[in-house]
């Protein structure tokens, strides 16, 4: 920013600050045209530097305090800026731990601290300010209350609701169009399955059938072979007595 360093002390309400509410803005995630002062961020850094940073440290105590069990009593935030664009968050707990360097993560604490640097109950900047009380319209009065109280916001997120509701609705309602034809494909299906399972059953039957059938063979010709072994047997036994009758014959 145009400080080389500076710090500032808040107190425990309201607080009226004049001259950093751009660097509290960006470092709670606003853009740089949210602030009025820049159409980037980079045209935020003090001349002759190359970068900026920023840090703030948010209250984080009593009942509704954000994962106090991680954070602690305080939140620092710190926004680290550059003139190559190389620009990132730190979210620290109060002992300067890192907890994390997500954008999604700092808008869940922004959230949960209901802190809008876009409305203007909560940020009001000096344009703001100016065009608010000079030149605005009863429409825009009552776009400052909607916005400033959360209405719109509660509005837009209402609408974005019915809209999932209605969408929701319309793929139940083709779900269940189509959830006889799904029924009967999975019937067919589980038929052509138990088929599979019967015939592959079969297969194996066949398989065990063919290796009986081929030991069974084998036996046959085992048993037949001990016999003829067994006859020979006999035969060479006989066999010198045989010899024997036949020289006294002779």
């Amino acid at each position: 920013m145009c400080h080389k360093f500076l710090k500032v002390s808040f107190g425990p309400k309201i607080n009226f600050i004049i001259g950093h509410i751009t660097g509290i803005t960006v470092c709670l995630g606003g853009k740089a045209n949210v602030t009025n002062r820049a159409s980037n961020l980079k045209s935020l850094i003090r001349e002759g530097y190359s970068v900026a940073q920023i840090t703030l440290k948010l209250r984080n105590r009593g009942e509704d305090a954000f994962r106090h069990e991680i954070y602690g009593d305080s939140i620092i935030i710190e926004r680290r800026i550059t003139r190559d664009g190389s620009n990132g968050y730190k979210l620290k707990t109060q002992d300067g731990k890192t907890v994390s360097t997500k954008r999604e993560d700092l808008n869940a604490i922004l959230d949960h601290m209901a802190i809008q640097v876009d409305n203007p109950l909560n940020v009001l900047s000096q344009d703001t300010a100016r065009q608010f009380l000079h030149t605005s319209s009863p429409e825009d009065k009552h776009k400052f209350f909607m916005k400033g109280t959360h209405l719109a916001q509660l509005s837009s997120d209402y609408e974005l609701i019915r809209e999932s509701i209605d969408t929701t609705r319309e793929i139940i309602k083709y779900k269940n169009e189509i959830l006889p034809d799904l029924l009967k494909e999975a019937k067919e299906a589980e038929a052509r399955f138990k088929d599979m399972q019967r015939a592959r059953e079969l297969e194996k039957s066949l398989s065990s059938l063919k290796e009986q059938m081929a030991w069974a063979q084998v036996e046959e010709q085992e048993r037949i072979v001990n016999d003829a072994e067994r006859n020979l047997q006999r035969a060479m036994k006989r066999l010198p007595n045989l010899q024997e009758k036949l020289e006294k014959e002779e």
